[in-house]
């Protein structure tokens, strides 16, 4: 009797063990159904930002604006100012790992390289105007990253390809 009784208490703890595997498993498949949902969510957000007609608009007038800032009137400046919180709220999400680094620069890559280079100057200029020198950081990392991740992949900045002669990788820089 005793011997069935250790055997029912052993199959018992095995079973419970089956379910505290089972439950941790389960468990770790919400986790990350939970975080893809919030991936997917701040993509739609991005998506939503980039599509609106107003920063289409924005876009095409600060890519098409001379340098510097100085000769800007209200409505250049008002675009380039949607244009900077745009891409820093972008290199933030992405910053914070809310969307996968690689997925925004495979779409978004040029179109960030661009408007960083048009509106560099006034970024820089905002800083000091404004005393934060913090200001727009995520954009410009967001730039920086585009340029790297450009420059691996061997995929053309300014029209050109950069790769190293012999080894056929591009160069860090």
């Amino acid at each position: 009797m005793d011997d069935v009784l250790d055997l029912a208490v052993q199959w018992s703890a095995v079973i419970q063990a089956g379910f505290v595997v089972f439950a941790i498993v389960f468990g770790f498949q919400q986790v990350l159904q939970g975080s893809r949902a919030r991936e997917l969510q701040a993509l739609q957000g991005v998506f939503a930002g980039m599509l609106d007609p107003t920063h289409k608009a924005s876009s095409q007038r600060v890519l098409g604006l001379q340098r510097h800032h100085s000769n800007w009137d209200a409505e250049d400046i008002q675009a380039a100012e949607q244009e900077v919180e745009l891409f820093q709220q972008l290199g933030f999400v992405v910053r914070h790992r809310l969307l996968r680094r690689r997925l925004i620069l495979q779409m978004y890559s040029v179109l960030i390289i661009n408007s960083w280079r048009a509106l560099e100057l006034f970024v820089v200029d905002e800083r000091t105007r404004l005393g934060a020198p913090g200001f727009a950081r995520d954009f410009e990392k967001l730039a920086r990253w585009s340029v790297r991740y450009r420059r691996l992949r061997g995929l053309p900045i300014d029209g050109q390809v950069h790769r190293e002669p012999r080894t056929g990788i591009a160069p860090r820089g």
